[in-house]
């Protein structure tokens, strides 16, 4: 047997497989701990089920739609990822209130706000977005609209719906 072997060899080796495996069999065992290098190694083996509603991205530049096939997926990340960072804003300011400015407190270390907040400043975002549009499409921004709208699926396909939240909307 390959352990009888390592411990002939080096029972410090030995101790310390044994000490991973235990701890790699505790880590399956519990099911979502994961805690490097140990790791559930069917948390990605899951089937992933089909939900009744998405929420996606539309973005308009010109009258024309952005479709993801029409770019690599690194173009269509600087598309999209400013989009996501620019929705979170609030998340990320209710996270400050809840529980950044309490652990900076308890540490001593200043909570300032003007440190840790963001402002949703859709003006500011919108005219940054078109110029970084403009360099990623290699078309003039003339007219932008950016919406978060509602798909339902249904069976085999999605179907848009009337639900649409504007970006500026997102962020107020």
């Amino acid at each position: 047997m390959f352990l009888q072997k390592v411990y002939k060899h080096s029972k410090l080796l030995f101790l310390a497989m044994l000490g991973f495996i235990a701890g790699q069999l505790f880590i399956n065992y519990k099911h979502g701990v994961v805690c490097s290098p140990f790791y559930h190694y069917g948390m990605y083996s899951d089937v992933m089920k089909v939900k009744d509603k998405y929420q996606i991205w539309e973005i308009e530049v010109n009258g024309k739609k952005l479709f993801a096939k029409d770019y690599s997926i690194q173009q269509w990340d600087m598309i999209m990822l400013p989009l996501q960072y620019y929705q979170g804003i609030q998340k990320s300011n209710a996270l400050y209130e809840t529980d950044i400015k309490r652990l900076l407190g308890k540490v001593h270390i200043s909570a300032d706000e003007k440190y840790y907040l963001n402002n949703c400043r859709y003006d500011q975002f919108e005219k940054w977005y078109s110029m970084r549009l403009q360099q990623l499409t290699k078309m003039p921004v003339n007219s932008l609209i950016i919406n978060y709208r509602t798909y339902l699926y249904k069976g085999d396909h999605f179907v848009s719906t009337d639900e649409v939240i504007s970006l500026a909307q997102l962020c107020s």
